[in-house]
């Protein structure tokens, strides 16, 4: 027998003998955290995964959630679509975590689930971005923890109301424990697809986990990310006031003109 088939062999009896205890099969595997893109509820979110490309707005972004079927739940595709009007996502965020299993709630800190902030992306006409004095990897804890045992999600609110028109990075590490006790995991296709940069999105994803590295957070230790860009909530005042500044309003004309006789007459 070859050694890769004894472990196999070893590791079928470990399995048959802790079902033969009466243990339920999802103990012997960790819970990982989900990472999907079917939809926003099948992984981290915000993320810009649901947004497109759009030269008009501050961000040069565009929200893109996909739509429910429309002729069942009218309402929520009237809402929708309002909301892939914006630039971006709440500065006021509900940030939401999927896993494949129950979690320790305790362990869910601003420490083992924070935001790192990756910059401005307000970009003037010659798509140069304002990062002026931009305080990039700066990091934002988390409150207000709920878990939805239904779902097996996790959802937190930022610490802090976040900077419009800026990008953040979600990240979630193994500090964070299973209902066993043990350090939530990576899934296969996060570990594919952070290892895999093809497009815009994996290399933001990238960029949120450098800036983890450097407050002790090693890439071993994250088991999800996302990124999400936050909406401009002063460009429709900024349109305004730059169409007041456009615009040559009429002179005020003081001199007295002719008054309708109805209106100077005098009254005693």
């Amino acid at each position: 027998m070859t050694l890769a088939m004894s472990r196999s062999a070893i590791s079928l009896v470990l399995a048959l003998s802790f079902t033969s205890l009466g243990f339920p099969a999802q103990v012997l595997a960790a819970v990982h955290a989900v990472f999907e893109f079917a939809t926003p509820a099948t992984g981290p979110f915000p993320s810009d995964w649901f947004t497109v490309p759009d030269a008009s707005h501050n961000t040069r972004r565009r929200v893109n959630l996909p739509l429910p079927n429309c002729a069942v739940r009218p309402s929520d595709c009237e809402d929708l679509k309002v909301i892939n009007t914006l630039d971006g996502f709440s500065a006021d965020p509900r940030l939401s975590i999927p896993f494949d299993g129950p979690i320790d709630v305790t362990t869910v800190t601003s420490e083992t689930v924070f935001l790192v902030r990756l910059g401005s992306t307000f970009c003037d006409g010659d798509d140069a971005c304002d990062d002026d004095n931009d305080d990039g990897g700066r990091v934002t804890g988390i409150n207000q923890v709920v878990w939805d045992p239904a779902t097996n999600t996790l959802h937190v609110k930022s610490d802090e109301f976040l900077d419009q028109h800026t990008r953040y990075g979600v990240i979630v590490t193994n500090r964070l424990r299973d209902g066993q006790g043990r350090p939530v995991e990576a899934s296969q296709k996060f570990r594919r697809f952070r290892q895999t940069v093809r497009g815009d999105y994996q290399q933001a994803l990238l960029g949120a986990i450098h800036p983890a590295q450097r407050i002790a957070v090693r890439e071993n230790e994250i088991v999800t990310a996302s990124v999400f860009t936050t909406q401009s909530l002063t460009a429709i005042l900024e349109k305004i006031r730059d169409q007041i500044k456009g615009a040559t309003p009429q002179p005020a004309d003081f001199i007295s003109t002719s008054v309708p006789a109805e209106r100077g007459r005098c009254f005693r």
